[in-house]
């Protein structure tokens, strides 16, 4: 009796080893409580994201010499403040309530292969594996589960929207930027005919003639920070320029395309060839009676 005793204590605290080693692997640990991070994200050290879902190709961003690259499945700048900003908020996002632990249950909220996955890395370690699903019970709430745990929790913070961005909007969309202090003068040129814009005494002029100040302020804000509206990437040649402005080192060359009513753009400083929207390249494609227009004569 008392080795069939001894026989089941110690069969006992086996069992009792063994959950407590299983419930220990990587992934399984217990709950999140509601109110704690799903996470725990340096966000400086964070070197490398991995972004996928069933409607778009992975997208891998790498931290390169201080800066976000995409590497996959292009090799282009990336958006640094959108790579921030979901830095941040996977840093931030927070349990508020859990719903399931059932894993039949993730098709129902779209926190399982039908879902959009985030991957982070700091070096080579991983520190989040986070499916995304559907809204809950409000825009700022959404349905989330660990990658390899079956608890799924509404958290807010993040959607499953932003990270089904194609990689076209992810990439980096400035064309040409500059401070807007140091340009202090600015040459167009159309076909066979050029003028130049020039700051005298704290006053635009062109030649002679004090230019309108409105006119010029509009398109300085606009040449500081100038964005593409998509990328021409399987252009093989680029058009004829019916344009040029030429700023603080840069050349921006326009050619407009009649089909499409749009621009094609490239700067001196990258191979790369952009499509600029009518409207947006007319906010600096100005003409010389645009500037004198209403303006006073020095």
């Amino acid at each position: 009796m008392k080795r069939q005793l001894t026989i089941l204590i110690g069969t006992f605290l086996v069992l009792l080893i063994l959950a407590f080693l299983v419930l220990q692997k990587p992934g399984e640990l217990s709950k999140t409580d509601v109110g704690e991070q799903l996470f725990t994200v340096d966000s400086a050290a964070v070197t490398k994201i991995q972004v996928q879902s069933s409607t778009q190709q992975a997208i891998l961003f790498e931290k390169q010499g201080g800066e976000w690259y995409i590497t996959q499945p292009l090799r282009y700048k990336a958006n640094q403040q959108a790579i921030a900003q979901l830095i941040h908020q996977v840093k931030e996002l927070v349990v508020k309530t859990l719903v399931s632990e059932r894993p039949e249950k993730h098709a129902l909220f779209r926190v399982d292969s039908s879902g959009a996955r985030v991957t982070m890395w700091q070096g080579e370690k991983e520190v989040v594996d986070c499916i995304v699903g559907k809204m809950a019970q409000s825009y700022m709430q959404t349905y989330v589960r660990k990658g390899t745990s079956p608890e799924v929790y509404v958290a807010e913070g993040i959607s499953e929207f932003q990270l089904r961005r194609n990689v076209r909007e992810w990439r980096d969309k400035t064309i040409a930027s500059a401070i807007r202090e140091n340009i202090k003068s600015i040459t167009y040129q159309y076909g066979d005919t050029s003028f130049t814009l020039q700051l005298e005494d704290s006053v635009w002029v062109l030649g002679k003639e004090k230019v309108n100040e409105s006119t010029v302020q509009g398109v300085l804000s606009a040449l500081s920070n100038f964005q593409t509206d998509d990328f021409a990437d399987t252009l093989k040649m680029f058009p004829k320029p019916t344009a040029q402005i030429s700023y603080t080192g840069i050349q921006l060359q326009f050619a407009f395309d009649k089909q499409s009513n749009r621009y094609y753009v490239r700067t001196s400083a990258s191979d790369n060839v952009f499509i600029v929207e009518r409207w947006r390249a007319e906010q600096v494609l100005k003409r010389k009676k645009e500037f004198l227009s209403k303006a006073n004569t020095l």
